[in-house]
């Protein structure tokens, strides 16, 4: 289409980057926007970019707010000790929606999927537990979506609620919606809540098999067989999948770590313990290149190499928004809060805060997304998600830093892409990149994509 105005054409190119908005919409949108009074375009304007500025997530419910606690949080008319625990964001607007609800919320910011890769410890739950032993009477509200993810969710929280006696689980009626009729219900809803014995155990067998199949799943050695991209005697470098601890934490899951010591344990028939460093950390839900060290002279200069920022790390990042310029360098101060295990950016004189800086370059679009090549020069907490985020580019299922949807899997669209190092011992020069992760549609588009 030609237009008769460039300043047009680049209107309606951005807002046909918005969900659901095609040329011709983003076209009328324009038009309709050239009538209105300089003064209400403005008021539009500012409204879009005081939203991308202020917005923040509850530190108590991780709902969207204005402040440090959200509205609903800081009613004192709310039951602080009726907690009704949902997906996302879009459940909390649902139900305030009907005014019958009076408690307050927990967004968990997605579902538990193990046969997906997605565990317990890439969701707010952590910080449920600690809101309920700090009440001593408490109700908690499942309201999960009715998926074999969502009551796996539930069974997983159930079990954990187990060690506070003073909780009460209850949750939303789920089944015949109202006005409908029996005879037009399939089969597994109407068997489900029959409620009999015999079919309760059944479902509760199947969530437990589904709850553990990732467990199961990992325990074998196929799956880190074919996500080594390099081993010699000094090193070994594995394509970390999404929801996988890098290094220990305190949820006490197996990281990546412990699974890398057994297989050189059984490759190797070591009979004592296994030396392995980790000289660097991925997110949980992030994946891609992680280096671990076989000896304590590997380990050493490798930190002495990440320390002199000899080492250069390139992750690709999928947004949904056009990036302000095709490439740039960002620089911001991050503060980390410990309590929610988040980074925000603050002014430099900030107590605590820490220069973060990384370099950016838009490599590829898709039909609705873009791919961002990332190059970090410090290497701070989230520190790309972050700033990607304050760029107004949130990552794709980055919810806690932004973005409106959480992925299916848990995962983020952030991958360590390729590491260039010197090797510690040989002194060789080591270009080492991770495959994208498979069987993604989103990922895939990038496939092709020349480095």
């Amino acid at each position: 289409m030609n237009y008769p105005s460039k300043l047009i054409e680049s209107m309606v190119t951005e807002l046909s980057k918005l969900p659901g908005i095609g040329k011709k919409t983003a076209l009328r949108l324009s038009i309709h926007l050239l009538k209105e009074t300089p003064e209400a375009s403005e008021k539009l304007g500012n409204a879009v970019l005081n939203m991308r500025r202020d917005i923040q997530f509850c530190q108590q419910c991780y709902n969207v707010s204005d402040a440090a606690l959200c509205n609903i949080c800081n009613d004192p008319r709310r039951d602080q000790q009726t907690i009704c625990v949902v997906e996302t964001i879009r459940e909390v607007m649902a139900i305030e929606s009907t005014a019958q609800y009076h408690g307050v919320y927990h967004v968990l910011g997605g579902v538990i999927s193990p046969i997906d890769g997605i565990g317990p410890d890439a969701l707010h739950i952590n910080s449920l537990l600690a809101r309920v032993a700090q009440l001593p009477t408490c109700e908690i509200i499942m309201a999960l979506n009715p998926t074999m993810e969502g009551d796996t969710t539930i069974f997983y929280l159930s079990r954990q609620l187990k060690n506070h006696p003073q909780v009460q689980i209850t949750a939303i009626a789920r089944g015949i919606a109202f006005g409908g009729e029996l005879e037009y219900a399939d089969e597994l809803t109407l068997a489900l809540y029959c409620q009999t014995p015999a079919l309760r155990n059944v479902f509760s067998a199947i969530i437990i098999f589904y709850f553990f199949y990732f467990v199961l799943f990992m325990a074998t050695d196929d799956w880190l067989q074919n996500a080594i991209l390099y081993e010699d005697n000094h090193l070994i470098v594995v394509n970390k999948p999404s929801g996988l601890l890098a290094q220990g934490d305190a949820t006490g899951d197996d990281p990546l770590g412990q699974y890398i010591k057994t297989y050189l344990k059984t490759k190797y028939k070591k009979p004592g313990n296994v030396f392995l460093g980790v000289a660097h950390r991925l997110d949980r839900p992030v994946s891609g290149v992680v280096v671990f060290a076989r000896t304590s002279k590997a380990l050493a200069r490798l930190n002495e190499g990440f320390k002199q920022k000899s080492i250069e790390k390139t992750y690709w990042a999928v947004v949904g928004n056009y990036p302000p310029a095709e490439q740039g360098t960002l620089t911001n101060y991050l503060l980390k809060h410990e309590p929610t295990n988040k980074s925000r950016v603050v002014a430099a004189q900030t107590p605590g805060a820490k220069l973060a800086q990384l370099h950016y370059k838009l490599l590829a679009a898709s039909e609705r997304y873009f791919l961002l090549e990332v190059k970090p020069l410090t290497g701070r907490h989230h520190q790309i998600r972050v700033q990607l985020a304050q760029m107004g580019c949130p990552i794709r299922g980055d919810l806690k830093y932004g973005y409106p949807r959480s992925n299916a899997i848990g995962s983020i669209h952030l991958h360590a892409q390729r590491i260039k190092l010197v090797h510690p011992v040989q002194g060789t020069q080591l270009l080492i990149e991770a495959p994208l992760p498979a069987n993604d549609a989103v990922w895939a588009a990038f496939s092709n994509i020349a480095v």
